[in-house]
């Protein structure tokens, strides 16, 4: 969860995918920033960090998926895989990218700061709470 690290004041770099996409608004224009992180994109606004993702081609590869999930394969069968050398060379490139980004004293602060702004303003247990109790009232009020 990206929260942890934004209230630890660190920017994030996140893999796209799942709740992260919720969680992290990337920096457009850095190099990470691919075809496949900007069609996943849910969330827009002041950057929070860098999200990475391998091209659509290669991550619908089930056999490089079947090779990374199988824990008896020895990892060097793993860096045979394209799948893997993607997700690693997409890695890279965000790393970089956020060597970039801390060099930058304000943006890399600018990019805590509203991390730690987007999750209070869209995780917080009040709005979770109330939109409990939303569906809570509605189930309780809905016709047999």
């Amino acid at each position: 969860m990206a929260n942890e690290y934004y209230l630890d004041g660190v920017a994030v770099v996140a893999r796209a995918t799942g709740g992260l996409l919720q969680q992290v608004v990337p920096l457009a224009g850095c190099a990470a920033f691919s075809d496949a992180v900007r069609s996943r994109v849910l969330v827009s606004g002041r950057p929070t960090g860098i999200l990475y993702r391998e091209p659509d081609n290669i991550s619908s590869d089930l056999t490089g998926w079947r090779l990374l999930n199988d824990v008896e394969r020895n990892p060097d069968q793993w860096r045979a895989s394209a799948l893997y050398r993607s997700m690693v060379s997409e890695l890279a490139l965000a790393l970089s990218d956020a060597e970039r980004v801390a060099a930058t004293p304000c943006l890399y602060a600018d990019m805590v700061i509203a991390g730690a702004l987007h999750i209070q303003s869209n995780f917080s247990w009040q709005k979770n709470k109330a939109q409990y109790e939303r569906l809570n009232t509605w189930e309780l009020n809905r016709p047999i």
